[in-house]
């Protein structure tokens, strides 16, 4: 039973991943069409901010295998 629970934990994580690095990409992309540089800088900053997410998130994913 354990087993199967840490299962659908990591499977719950694998999920949340892939919606941040969706996140990610979409800030990256919009920064890429954005002609206002402060805009832009506040859409990479958001983009760096999932990144780190997305890389806590996996280390987690990479210990619970």
């Amino acid at each position: 039973m354990l087993n199967k629970k840490n299962q659908t934990s990591v499977g719950m994580m694998i999920q949340r991943c892939h919606k941040w690095r969706q996140k990610r990409k979409q800030y990256i992309d919009q920064a890429r069409q954005t002609a206002d540089e402060i805009e832009r800088e506040r859409l990479l900053q958001l983009a760096e901010h999932y990144g780190r997410i997305v890389n806590a998130e996996q280390s987690k994913i990479d210990s619970s295998r």
